[in-house]
């Protein structure tokens, strides 16, 4: 299984290990369902089976393409550049929020 198995970022169910929504992952995930890759080549083969287009993606939780390689979810590592990326991103916001405050 690899992460080229979803639609992307701006699908409704971006992330490898939950399903959590996108627009929720602000919020803690204490109630969402956790993926596996069974659950995964399900969704995929539903996908292939019924929809009739990219547009449906979302109702067969983003599995959009057939894997490539059989590896359990767990042994599959997060994307550390983008995570990292983000954080510094936001650091930058604060900090150029907080120069503004200090102009004012």
């Amino acid at each position: 299984m690899v992460i080229t198995n979803f639609s992307g970022p701006q699908g409704t169910y971006p992330c490898l290990w939950c399903l959590m929504p996108g627009r929720d992952m602000h919020y803690p995930c204490d109630q969402c369902s956790l993926r596996s890759l069974e659950s995964i080549l399900t969704d995929n083969s539903a996908f292939v089976r019924h929809s009739s287009g990219k547009k449906e993606v979302a109702k067969f939780h983003n599995a959009l393409h057939t894997h490539l390689l059989d590896i359990e979810l767990e042994e599959v590592s997060p994307p550390y550049l983008h995570i990292l990326l983000g954080v510094v991103l936001k650091h930058h916001k604060l900090l150029e929020d907080a120069a503004h405050d200090l102009d004012t």
